[in-house]
């Protein structure tokens, strides 16, 4: 493992030893909450509407 404060910083308060174990760690996260995403029932994707006329 590098020495460097920059990996220090990112690997600081973490169980992993490198960033390829918390790089693992992290995607594997990403992958299982994205399986099981749901949309939002009670919010609609809108898209905002242009009105017609001048502005001002």
């Amino acid at each position: 493992m590098r020495s460097s404060p920059e990996a220090y910083y990112a690997l600081n308060g973490t169980d992993h030893r490198t960033h390829d174990q918390q790089n693992a760690a992290i995607s594997g996260y990403v992958r299982r909450r994205n399986a099981r995403a749901q949309p939002a029932a009670s919010s609609p994707v809108t898209r905002p509407r242009l009105r017609d006329g001048p502005l001002g």
